[in-house]
């Protein structure tokens, strides 16, 4: 499911662990509260060849404003899963073809929240499939915060909503929550050593007790500071 895959190419180099570290579009995707810390407008696009003719592409725009003083950001994001098109036939009858394919569609709201960045966004998940169609609503939220002067923790909570009604069958949606630290060493004029570690615990674990929660530990090295890539 599309919901399960990671449309954010840093967060990738990173192995998932970005729930602390997320400043970027990609927080849209991971952690909300992090697109407070996007310094300016943003437009990301990405592409991905992933098993066979199966390709993902995602958008997402980031856009901070000013209210009463106050900072606030919003974000729009999109990501698309296709499968390669499949002729569907019956009894030696060419019936068209299908074009199997997931959607989602993000719009993301973070401010400050005292300690640190509160976000929220909202999601309308859509699958296509050879002869039906399904869709379902979830909601992302989270908090970040600093720790120290290279420090940051984050949590967040994912695909909170409906379940995704296919025809005759309703699937849940993978909730997960997910929750890290992420701490900068400083390499004098040469840049910024970035580790981060994260745990995961999804729905999937507790209906399976042999599944455990999925952890990730990564490192970055940025020539400028945590926010470059």
């Amino acid at each position: 499911m599309v919901l399960t895959l990671d449309p954010s190419v840093r967060s990738q180099a990173l192995g998932g662990a970005y729930v602390a570290p997320a400043n970027d579009g990609g927080a849209l995707f991971w952690n909300p509260a992090g697109l407070q810390k996007v310094p300016r407008q943003e437009l990301g696009f990405s592409h991905a060849a992933l098993f066979g003719e199966q390709t993902q592409d995602s958008a997402v725009y980031v856009r901070p404003a000013w209210r009463f003083g106050e900072r606030e950001t919003w974000a729009l994001g999109v990501t698309h899963l296709a499968d390669a098109p499949l002729a569907i036939t019956e009894e030696g009858s060419d019936l068209g073809t299908a074009h199997p394919s997931e959607s989602v569609v993000s719009v993301g709201y973070a401010r400050p929240l005292g300690f640190g960045s509160f976000g929220v966004s909202g999601k309308y998940v859509r699958q296509v499939t050879f002869e039906e169609v399904g869709t379902a609503y979830a909601v992302d939220a989270g908090v970040q915060g600093p720790v120290g002067r290279l420090g940051e923790w984050g949590v967040s909570l994912a695909n909170a909503g409906t379940e995704l009604s296919l025809g005759s069958s309703n699937t849940k949606l993978p909730l997960v929550i997910r929750s890290g630290v992420a701490g900068g060493f400083s390499l004098r004029r040469n840049g910024i050593i970035l580790g981060s570690g994260q745990i995961d615990t999804s729905s999937i674990c507790c209906r399976n007790a042999g599944v455990p929660p999925a952890t990730a530990l990564r490192r970055e090295f940025s020539r400028y500071g945590p926010a470059a890539v």
